[in-house]
């Protein structure tokens, strides 16, 4: 039994022209090889380990994946005379490897932790995942098809390009192995013995330079098995997998066919069984065994494995699409199995399918299938969006194998929905937008519809969002409501977006303004001691910007030469920090520190700016009174400086807390929560810090929303509120304010405020300040 790794498109493609044996033209000294890990032996016997270590270098095999063609008409074959006249097309095309100073090198061990010798070593560039749109050529010509020399032009070029991205070694005689000249990208290492299971000894076969790691080199042992099929006869094929009950938990999959019975495994226990080489709708097998816990020892002989496949019970069908329906939408299948005690009213089966966990996503041809079901009633619908509303659904019995179950899906009802026309700056049409409605405000807002990359659009191309009933009346009434809503928009190339929805709101217009990207550079990184720990973030600060209240944050990665990427973001002002992960996490709570920022403005096209790293100090604080455990907090009075990436610290045993890596200046020492928390005013750098907390007896007004409710009390940026109903504050104001107001909708507060040196009151109402998420303001406990 064979375990491949035969993945070059190359071999694919000209193998599925051919069906034969020529595709060997591109597969030079260069191409990728396979090596098996039952060495020479006969099919029946797997070598001894003494037979494996007398080798002197594993034997390997070149082959090349090919895809069955018997099917395929002759005349639709291409000849082994014209394979050659494309070979000779692209034989010119090579790739330049990629230059670097990176170094990865390590050793080859056996369970003894002696070297191993012959083992072949892998590296290979990994490829960047760039997600896409699909786009549904809304207002576009036919695509030109490609012809067959651009096809095999294409696949030669991906060929080189792998190619030139791959390094191989052979392991020495102590086992040692050594990659030099890499680039500082991300690189996997995989190694390949005959008789042996290599692994990466840390785990993470993702690996980037300069690394030392080793690899570890165990004994695999053989293993007879025997398949029947469901119909009783042997297999003519499956897949064995074999789940370690190891720390590591990991699977081990196998081809078994009638020609090779052989599972070949590392000795320990395992939890193995069977399943059929044939996939349903949703990928998975069509047939499978009970699983056996079983336990091999590391001896030749082992007692043979017998399983038995069975058609698990399972549901499948097909969405029909409705004539004349505007587009298929994301359709999700949903399923629920029904209790004697559950009812069968439509709307309660709806509402029952909306929230269950059990989905399906439909695929070509809008199949869906639900496997390894038990007996039982069960409830099936489908909607046009994970959050949908379910739009048919039918009640099905599953006795004995699978169910047939076909749903009919209704048109669209173009009056509870919302259609939205996506522009950029020419005014063309914008396909693969990702959009969904959301409630504005408070805490309990929600998130609602939905809808996708390629969700239901209108002939003319706009897209359909539904409105959820939850809100549909809300949003469709007459009468002025209370809640908010608003449009979001997501996409790969325009990023995130967001525009106020007006109630009743049935068709919209919103044109993306070209995007911008920015590419930072932060100098001195590589090779410093803040290699690693240093990462960005991007707000967008734009007054009015479409999406300042949906995205607030956008996070990204240096990479190892100091310098980071954001792409899709929103012509406007933003705020770029510099962002440290403590050092220290037995002492330091797990939060980052911001250690620099820069307010800029970025154009459509490409940006550039850069940040520095500060020196940086540590602050010992010692609290008396604290106790262990008890949590400390660092903010700066800077107001220009985030207050969300204050650091905290906890106390040891003896009353100490440190702060490590704090830029210079003025500082809040915090200790506690909340409006009763003990403040204290540090400067760094400082020496040791004895903890002397301030009297409190004021609430510092911050406003963050010039529109929020606090602001449109009158309250403003600076005011202090020094007392409640008459009554001035003597000691840390907590349950005064907060507690009375939030408690009771219908209280009313005097707020006795100081402004500029001078005394007013205001007085307010619970239900004037709404939730949290619409006061706008902040409040800092003072001392006067």
């Amino acid at each position: 039994m064979r375990t491949t790794n035969a993945r070059f498109l190359l071999g694919i493609l000209l193998g599925f022209l051919l069906g034969g044996g020529s595709a060997a033209l591109f597969l030079d000294d260069h191409a990728d090889a396979i090596v098996e890990l039952s060495g020479s032996a006969a099919p029946d016997a797997a070598p001894t380990k003494a037979e494996t270590a007398a080798l002197a270098s594993p034997t390997t095999t070149r082959a090349a994946e090919r895809r069955e063609v018997e099917d395929v008409p002759a005349a639709a074959r291409v000849s082994d005379a014209k394979v050659r006249e494309l070979a000779q097309g692209v034989s010119g095309i090579r790739s330049e490897r990629k230059p670097g100073t990176g170094v990865i090198h390590g050793r080859v061990v056996d369970e003894n932790g002696a070297g191993l010798a012959g083992v072949v070593v892998r590296l290979e560039l990994t490829r960047p995942i760039q997600a896409k749109n699909r786009s549904l050529g809304v207002g576009e010509g036919a695509p030109e098809w490609e012809s067959l020399d651009d096809v095999v032009r294409i696949a030669a070029e991906r060929f080189e390009e792998e190619r030139a991205n791959r390094r191989e070694q052979v392991s020495a005689a102590d086992g040692s192995y050594r990659f030099e000249g890499l680039s500082s990208d991300t690189w996997f290492l995989r190694g390949y013995a005959a008789g042996y299971e290599i692994s990466v000894v840390a785990g993470n076969a993702y690996v980037v330079p300069d690394l030392e790691l080793d690899l570890t080199a165990r004994h695999v042992v053989p293993v007879p098995v025997e398949v029947i099929a469901a119909d009783g006869a042997s297999a003519s094929g499956a897949e064995l997998v074999a789940r370690s009950s190891g720390q590591d938990g990991k699977n081990l999959v196998f081809e078994w066919s009638p020609e090779d019975r052989l599972m070949r495994v590392p000795p320990g226990d395992y939890t193995v069984y069977a399943q059929s080489m044939e996939k349903n709708a949703r990928g998975r097998p069509e047939s499978k065994s009970e699983a056996l816990e079983v336990s091999f020892a590391d001896t030749p002989n082992q007692p043979a494995l017998r399983f038995e496949l069975r058609t698990s019970l399972g549901i499948r069908g097909r969405v029909a699409l409705p004539n004349g329906d505007l587009g298929p939408g994301t359709l999700v299948v949903h399923l629920k199995a029904l209790s004697e005690s559950d009812s069968e009213d439509e709307d309660a089966l709806a509402e029952a399918l909306k929230s269950s966990d059990e989905r399906d996503f439909c695929r070509a041809g809008n199949l869906f299938q639900f496997d390894e079901l038990a007996p039982g009633r069960y409830a099936v619908g489908v909607a046009r969006d994970f959050r949908g509303e379910i739009a048919v659904h039918r009640v099905v019995e599953v006795v004995d194998g699978v169910v047939q179950c076909d749903l009919d899906l209704p048109p669209v009802d173009l009056g509870r929905a919302l259609l939205v026309t996506v522009l950029d700056s020419a005014g063309g049409m914008v396909d693969g937008a990702n959009l969904s409605v959301r409630e504005k405000g408070g805490r309990d807002a929600r998130f609602y519809m939905l809808a996708s990359s390629n969700l239901v659009r209108t002939a003319n191309g706009q897209y359909v969002v539904e409105i959820p009933k939850e809100v549909a009346d809300d949003y469709f009434g007459g009468a002025a409501g209370e809640k908010r809503y608003a449009l979001n928009l997501n996409h790969g190339d325009y990023g995130r977006r967001e525009w106020d929805l007006a109630r009743g709101t049935t068709e919209l217009t919103v044109t993306l303004e070209s995007p911008a990207s920015l590419t930072v550079t932060v100098p001195g990184y590589r090779g410093s001691e803040y290699a690693g720990r240093l990462s960005l973030s991007i707000e967008n600060v734009t007054p009015g910007a479409s999406n300042q209240s949906y995205v607030s944050r956008t996070r990204g990665k240096l990479d190892a030469d100091g310098t980071g990427q954001f792409t899709a973001l929103e012509p406007g002002a933003y705020r770029l920090s510099l962002t440290l992960t403590p050092q220290e996490p037995s002492t330091t709570y797990s939060r980052e520190t911001e250690i620099d920022l820069l307010e800029l403005e970025l154009g459509s096209g490409e940006n550039s700016a850069q940040l520095n790293i500060p020196a940086l100090y540590a602050l010992r604080v010692h609290w008396a009174d604290g106790k262990a455990g008890n949590r400390m907090s660092l903010e700066s009075t800077d107001e220009t400086k985030s207050r969300r990436r204050a650091p905290y610290a906890g106390l040891d045993a003896d009353g100490y807390a440190t702060f490590h890596d704090i830029t210079a200046g003025d500082y809040v020492l915090i200790a506690g929560g909340g409006t009763s928390s003990q403040r204290m005013f540090v400067t760094v750098p400082s020496k040791l810090v004895e903890f002397v907390p301030i009297a409190v007896d004021a609430l510092r007004v911050e406003i963050t929303d010039p529109a929020g409710n606090f602001a449109k009390l009158g309250l403003e940026t600076g005011d202090l509120i020094i007392g409640v109903d008459g009554t001035e504050f003597s000691e840390p104001p907590s349950s005064s304010i907060f507690n009375a107001v939030n408690n009771s909708k219908s209280a009313r507060l005097s707020l006795l405020v100081e402004r500029a040196g001078k005394r007013l009151e205001l007085t307010v109402r619970g239900s004037d300040l709404g939730q949290w998420g619409e006061r706008g303001a902040e409040f800092v406990p003072v001392q006067r």
